[in-house]
């Protein structure tokens, strides 16, 4: 666990790699409309800061692919794949 917590605050790449796999479980489980609704609130509706709605572009899927895949799409076609 400590493993897991070090990379994920010191390397960015672990850091997405671990919201990718969470974003493909929640999906596989049927949680994709929620994300889907929440990362399109914190991105587009919401008061958060500038610099917090960065990080969440950076190191998560987008709210269109996250619809990709719960439409079917194969994981490994997610421009996040180009950061890992």
């Amino acid at each position: 666990m400590l493993q897991f917590g070090l990379g994920y605050l010191l390397l960015p790449n672990y850091r997405a790699g671990a919201e990718r796999i969470a974003d493909l479980f929640a999906v596989e489980h049927g949680f994709a409309e929620a994300i889907i609704a929440t990362k399109k609130y914190i991105l587009d509706h919401s008061g958060l800061s500038p610099s917090y709605k960065r990080r969440i572009e950076l190191y998560y899927m987008s709210p269109d692919e996250v619809a990709m895949i719960a439409q079917g799409a194969p994981a490994n076609a997610l421009a996040i794949d180009q950061l890992l």
